[in-house]
């Protein structure tokens, strides 16, 4: 292969990089957006959560959001909500989180992504951008929220959280 080619391929697959690097970017800023005017307001625009109200986002998500199990789970809870007591990090929750089906699959994609890939201190294994036919998947049938607590224990013991 001549050294043209080579730089040629290099350069091309440089570009691609550049392109979903920037289509990924479009999908953190508007899931940023949603973040910021729905699920911010109980778990901080930093996804710390806030003690006795809402868990911290930075850890546990970006870590299960690389399995199957886990990616569905983030899509059940910001369609069906969740109910009931949680242990987050070593402390506890007792919450009652609302569902957002009224957001497009569009939306819970972006946000979604954003809480797995683009918080700040999220630690994700893949980070792989969801998807609006991800979610599309799971809306339907609804489950109700104190079944995603309990699919939410058993994706936690999974990943060793």
């Amino acid at each position: 292969m001549s050294r043209i080619s080579v730089t040629a391929i290099a350069a091309a697959a440089w570009l691609g990089l550049g392109v979903a690097g920037s289509a990924l970017a479009q999908d953190m800023a508007a899931g940023k957006a949603v973040f910021a005017s729905n699920c911010a307001v109980c778990h901080q625009a930093n996804g710390q959560g806030q003690d006795g109200l809402a868990p911290a986002l930075t850890t546990y998500p970006g870590r299960y959001a690389g399995t199957d199990a886990g990616r569905k789970l983030l899509a059940h809870v910001v369609l069906n909500g969740m109910i009931g007591a949680i242990e987050n990090g070593g402390k506890q929750y007792n919450g009652n989180m609302p569902n957002f089906r009224a957001l497009s699959d569009a939306e819970l994609a972006d946000v979604l992504t954003y809480i797995a890939i683009g918080l700040p201190g999220v630690g994700t294994t893949g980070g792989k951008p969801f998807t609006a036919e991800e979610v599309k998947a799971v809306r339907a049938p609804a489950i109700a929220p104190t079944e995603i607590r309990r699919q939410r224990a058993d994706v936690v013991k999974e990943a060793g959280l």
